[in-house]
């Protein structure tokens, strides 16, 4: 992911949630995170096994949400770098 694919996330829905608190079992988060972690299960479900995660789930709105682009092994790839680096979870 290049710099100008960087920006466009933080200019997204996503960036946005990433400051809204969300308390999972006692533990502090956020909207942001838990959406990601959420959506790259779904994709690696996708991906792996080619089975759509839910009903009326659909790629446009994950591209949408985070402001990117590309084709289903693109974006997992991009939301686990999005993961990995820029969270630094």
């Amino acid at each position: 992911m290049n710099l100008k694919q960087q920006d466009l996330v933080m200019g997204s829905q996503f960036a946005q949630d990433l400051s809204k608190p969300l308390n999972i079992d006692g533990r502090q988060s956020n909207w942001g995170y838990y959406n990601l972690t959420v959506h790259i299960a779904g994709l690696k479900l996708l991906v792996n096994a080619g089975i759509i995660p839910g009903r009326g789930w659909k790629l446009k709105t994950l591209k949408e949400y985070y402001d990117i682009t590309g084709r289903k092994e693109t974006l997992l790839e991009k939301l686990e770098f999005i993961k990995k680096e820029m969270l630094c979870h």
